[in-house]
């Protein structure tokens, strides 16, 4: 009945455009739902996972050689972030070689990723705060490290996600998801940008883009 759906301020010459917004709001509303049932349910079980990974690899031996490749991608970044020859510059070094020596992730794949994450636009200190964070992911789900920075960058930009913290929880929601799914957290990594775009598309962002 028109006239009842004028009543109810329905546009009745606009109908289409009505029912997509209907069924994308339903839409949105079902993958919240699912998402954070699932998150709940595995993400004692994903901490657990991921940390002994990290503390097996931290048992590896790291060389205390720096390589020729390490000092190139260094100064990569510096070039990047406009430190080059400045104090940061031997700072930003010290700090990924922690990172590296504490996570067990090679250093040379611990100043890619920064450098990827820096070459997208990311602030060298937030970049630097993200590290260990992704070389925790890297070593636990086996993902490729460059591959693991784009990821991080499209949690920034197109989820919203800007904290370390919540990047943590997001990359351990990315990895119970890839679990559950008997889908690789490796490959996630690879799609994931793809897929949070089409979240931000639907309204959907932060943990819930992610979930």
């Amino acid at each position: 009945n028109l006239d009842s759906l004028r009543k109810q301020g329905i546009e009745v010459g606009r109908l289409d455009r009505a029912y997509q917004m209907l069924g994308r709001t339903a839409r949105q509303a079902d993958l919240k739902a699912k998402g954070h049932a699932q998150i709940n349910e595995g993400r004692a079980s994903v901490k657990s996972t991921v940390g002994r990974a990290a503390v097996g690899a931290a048992a590896l031996a790291v060389p205390t050689k720096v390589s020729a490749d390490y000092n190139a991608i260094i100064r990569d970044i510096a070039i990047k972030a406009g430190i080059a020859n400045a104090p940061e510059e031997k700072q930003m070094s010290r700090t990924i070689i922690d990172t590296s020596r504490d996570t067990g992730m090679a250093r040379n794949e611990v100043a890619t990723v920064v450098n990827e994450l820096v070459g997208a636009g990311m602030d060298l200190a937030k970049a630097m705060e993200y590290a260990p964070v992704a070389a925790k992911f890297v070593i636990g789900q086996g993902s490729d490290g460059g591959e693991t920075a784009k990821m991080i960058n499209a949690l920034g930009q197109n989820a919203k996600i800007t904290s370390a913290e919540e990047m943590q929880q997001a990359l351990e929601a990315i990895a119970f998801q890839g679990q559950a799914g008997s889908f690789e957290a490796s490959d996630m990594a690879k799609w994931f940008p793809e897929l949070l775009a089409n979240m931000g598309k639907l309204g959907i962002t932060g943990m819930d883009a992610v979930t």
